[in-house]
């Protein structure tokens, strides 16, 4: 989850100009959620996974399903974006 979270900051900070970027964890019997938003990006991420455009997000997505993950991306142009992932507790914070 950290390496997603450093390459979303990364892209933020590439390609959006943020003023503000802001990470929520909740972390449940289940599954944990992070929640992520940055309020400067013009970035439309759909835009960019149809024209397989940029190794960062398919970088996150190759790390979002061993983690039992899933991911959603809400981006409006001058509105900034969020970015919902979830994961299967007992997958993503497995101690060996």
């Amino acid at each position: 989850m950290y390496r997603i979270l450093v390459e979303l900051i990364n892209n933020s900070l590439k390609y959006g100009s943020p003023k503000k970027i802001s990470i929520k964890l909740v972390d449940t019997h289940s599954t944990v959620s992070v929640n992520y938003y940055e309020d400067g990006s013009d970035l439309t991420y759909r835009m960019h996974l149809t024209r397989k455009k940029g190794m960062g997000l398919y970088n996150i997505h190759s790390r979002i399903t061993p983690l039992g993950g899933t991911i959603d991306y809400y981006s409006h142009p001058g509105k900034g974006v969020t970015v919902k992932m979830s994961f299967n507790r007992s997958i993503a914070c497995k101690t060996d």
